[in-house]
């Protein structure tokens, strides 16, 4: 355990210290030449180092780790920081400092110049994020066994939305009141705000159900605050007063951290829900794998029929063993 602590801490420090070689101390200017981008080393060495310490204890191939599930996440979230900066990176995000980029730039809609390290970005942190759950779930924090509660049952996937839809409105309307009464505009929108309980909070929110009794609750603790730790010194020390990249701040909800450079609440919060959303879409996706094709018809329709139960850690582990083996 002592080795693996360490290890995660040389993964983390060794690139920070090739990023800050990279950004001296601010000056007029802000020259920090690709300092944006060896700042993706503080998520793609980590990333190397989780997946050699799980290639080592043989918890790739040991049926632990659902390969499709684990791919389709990375890349619909992926997808989902695609879509924010193609769609709205003109409107809620600066770019100041080409020169702590490649300058290969991705064209966005209004016009935007979108540098290709936030593409990058994208992908090594959803596969951080992701990995990190699962080293922690299969090795630092094992759970050999987690039952469901009898006669649990898994809900349909319309009730589901049911229940969901009006949480998300709600976080909606209160994130427009607060903007409004913080701004005194009625008529600007917390666009940030909304994205993120869309396509954040959304899908966490909806995979809860399916993922309650099967998430390791100890590793996603852990994920979560280590990911938050990384994101906030990544942006509170470099990111933003080098002016890699910034906020627009009337279409932020209003609230701002005024001793780390006036950073929106949002970015803080958005690593939350990627988190909460990355690890339970995840199991989400597992424990409907472990159900079969059939099983998952009917909880899609009206939920799991009498009789029937979502499998336990153990059968989902001993069927993705068989169906990888």
């Amino acid at each position: 355990m002592v080795l693996v602590v360490l290890a995660v801490l040389a993964a983390a420090f060794i690139p920070a210290i090739a990023t800050v070689r990279h950004a001296p101390p601010p000056v007029v200017d802000f020259a920090t030449p690709l300092g944006y981008t060896m700042s993706m080393l503080l998520w793609i060495v980590p990333t190397m180092a989780i997946v050699a310490v799980m290639a080592a204890n043989q918890l790739l191939h040991s049926g632990q780790v659902c390969h499709s599930c684990t791919g389709a996440v990375v890349v619909a979230f992926t997808l989902v920081g695609v879509l924010l900066d193609v769609a709205l990176g003109e409107r809620l995000f600066t770019f100041h400092n080409s020169g702590a980029t490649l300058e290969v730039f991705v064209p966005g809609l209004n016009g935007a110049q979108l540098p290709v390290e936030e593409f990058v970005f994208y992908v090594t942190s959803c596969t951080f994020v992701l990995s990190l759950y699962l080293v922690s779930d299969c090795f630092l924090f094992r759970v050999l066994f987690k039952p469901f509660p009898p006669g649990s049952l898994l809900p349909s996937v319309a009730g589901v939305m049911a229940a969901v839809t009006p949480l998300v409105l709600l976080l909606l309307l209160v994130s427009y009141c607060c903007r409004a009464v913080l701004s005194g505009d009625w008529l600007g929108l917390p666009e940030y705000m909304w994205f993120i309980t869309a396509f954040g909070f959304g899908p966490a929110a909806a995979s809860y159900p399916f993922a309650c009794h099967s998430v390791n609750r100890q590793a996603l603790a852990f994920t979560t605050v280590t990911t938050l730790l990384i994101s906030v010194i990544w942006e509170v020390t470099l990111g933003v007063p080098y002016e890699w990249w910034g906020y627009h701040p009337q279409r932020m909800m209003g609230i701002f951290i005024k001793p780390w450079h006036n950073l929106p609440v949002e970015a803080v919060v958005v690593w939350f829900m990627v988190s909460f959303a990355v690890v339970l879409s995840y199991e989400a996706l597992h424990t409907l794998r472990a159900q079969g094709p059939s099983s998952r018809c009917r909880a899609a329709l009206i939920g799991m029929p009498p009789g029937c139960r979502p499998l336990t850690d153990g059968d989902k582990h001993s069927q993705d063993a068989d169906l990888n083996g």
